[in-house]
């Protein structure tokens, strides 16, 4: 068998959650894909099989293009997927969850981590993506597909799963240069070129290839200005004389509270996004009320420090 680490196309890959035109946000919460980036060579494309490192199953180019299921590179890393979850629904806009949410339940910056949430939460989100009260581009048009039987397992396979610590985070003042590939991801460059980290957090691969086919051990690393962390600490679990401490509502840790999703440990760019989202109003729901006045006021720096605190704790 012939390995190969090279990056697949991201035709499978949609920004889940990311709507195409934004108001005046941070660039760096708002990833968007580059349809002039180049389309890297194709692993498998000379007809040899696709593996990852460790991985004892490898597939076909073809089995790759088929589309609609997710790559399972390690089944033995979680339990056995319903159907919804690892194929999707042929002759309809329902895609295998796993594609974008991970095997894992992971995801990526621009797809939700969904392990470990409870299934009421997951459930009401999957209603509003349905009636578009929550804008999410492509979860708009899979939730207005999904059956009660397909939201319901789905639900109870990610709620199952336990949370991992994914991504990293790093403080410092420099980070390599990156650039956004189709479908929103954003990428290492080519190269070791630093670049100066400023007001913003990039949140890239480990490693652009393992990403790209869908390795769901290939981690990511979420560089952050030095003393972000401290100062979104301050803000979550005091609330800084600004807003009310998060630790109210989503627990002590973090970790959720009932109903209250995880927030802990989770990507610093999705939670970026979504702080932005219920400020401006773009997604609705009874949860969403509550949030409104605590983040009304908060800056953008605030939103950066909340995020990479949040994103660095254990989930």
């Amino acid at each position: 068998m012939r390995k190969y680490l090279g990056v697949a196309l991201l035709a499978l890959l949609p920004a889940v959650g990311f709507a195409a035109d934004q108001p005046a946000h941070p660039e760096w919460a708002f990833p968007k894909g580059n349809p002039d980036a180049a389309v890297p060579p194709r692993p498998g494309a000379d007809g040899s099989l696709v593996t990852v490192p460790g991985s004892k199953v490898s597939f076909t180019r073809a089995q790759l293009d088929q589309g609609g299921a997710f790559y399972d590179w390690f089944p033995e890393d979680h339990p056995i997927a319903p159907e919804v979850v690892a194929h999707g629904r042929v002759g309809s806009e329902v895609r295998a969850c796993g594609i974008c949410h991970t095997p894992i339940g992971e995801g990526h910056p621009e797809s939700a981590n969904l392990a470990g949430l409870s299934k009421d939460y997951m459930l009401e989100q999957l209603a509003l993506f349905k009636d578009a009260r929550r804008e999410g581009g492509i979860m708009n048009r899979i939730a207005r597909d999904l059956t009660d039987a397909d939201a319901q397992a789905a639900v109870a396979y990610f709620s199952s799963l336990k949370p991992i610590r994914w991504p990293k985070v790093v403080e410092t003042d420099m980070a390599p240069k990156d650039y956004f590939q189709r479908g929103g991801m954003r990428l290492r460059a080519p190269g070791d070129e630093m670049v100066p980290l400023t007001d913003r957090i990039v949140e890239i691969p480990d490693d652009n290839a393992l990403t790209q086919l869908r390795d769901s051990r290939s981690n990511f690393t979420a560089y952050v200005p030095k003393g972000s962390i401290e100062k979104g600490a301050t803000l979550v679990l005091t609330g800084g004389g600004k807003i009310t401490a998060c630790t109210v509502c989503h627990g002590g840790t973090l970790q959720g509270l009932g109903y209250v999703p995880r927030i802990a440990g989770r990507s610093p760019v999705y939670i970026a996004h979504q702080i932005y989202e219920i400020r401006d109003g773009k997604r609705k729901g009874p949860m969403v009320d509550l949030m409104k006045p605590v983040v009304a006021n908060l800056s953008d720096d605030d939103i950066l420090n909340i995020s990479a605190y949040v994103a660095s704790l254990n989930p």
